[in-house]
């Protein structure tokens, strides 16, 4: 087309052309801003799921946490378990040592053993992080399963997620360097 075409008057098929032309571009641009829409709602979805799949650690963490504090049972066994620490890290006599374990409730033992088995399938759930689950779980599982016959004394092959777990504590607590006297002495 030449200027002198383009400035007569328009052809009804040319009309209708350019009006094809514009309904074209304007819905180019609705599908660009409807693209662009749901991109930055998927985002903000993204990071939601995220911030919620954090609370839900949290709170996973802070039931661990609570029971951990206030259920005497296993507390009867962390003392044990550190006064078992001390008197080897003295290098005490092993008569010493098999009272301590023979003091402690055999029950109160096993429901130990289950709460870090629970604490296990957390992880494996992916409600709780391998991470998380050593910095605030870790010490006492790790030092339980390096006592001989702590674990074996009631059928120790039966409580394969407890060495799962306290095995994978050890790999994480070495590598982030967490509780390094534990480590050392006990692994």
């Amino acid at each position: 087309m030449t200027f002198f075409q383009f400035t007569q008057q328009p052809s009804p098929d040319s009309c209708c052309d350019v009006m094809t032309m514009v309904a074209t571009v304007i819905s180019a641009c609705a599908a660009i801003a409807s693209a662009l829409i749901a991109g930055i709602a998927l985002c903000f979805a993204y990071k939601e799921y995220g911030l919620h799949k954090k609370r839900e650690e949290a709170d996973v963490v802070s039931k661990f946490n609570e029971r951990y504090d206030t259920d005497e049972r296993i507390a009867g066994v962390v003392k044990m378990l550190m006064k078992y620490y001390e008197e080897k890290s003295k290098n005490s006599d092993g008569q010493t040592v098999k009272l301590i374990l023979a003091e402690d409730n055999a029950f109160d033992r096993e429901l130990f053993l289950r709460f870090f088995e629970e604490i296990e399938v957390s992880i494996e759930s992916g409600s709780m992080s391998k991470d998380i689950a050593c910095y605030m779980f870790a010490y006492y599982a790790i030092l339980a399963d390096s006592i001989p016959n702590f674990v074996d004394d009631f059928n120790g092959s039966a409580w394969q997620r407890f060495h799962k777990f306290a095995s994978s504590m050890k790999s994480i607590a070495k590598k982030k360097g967490y509780f390094p006297d534990l480590i050392k002495g006990c692994c």
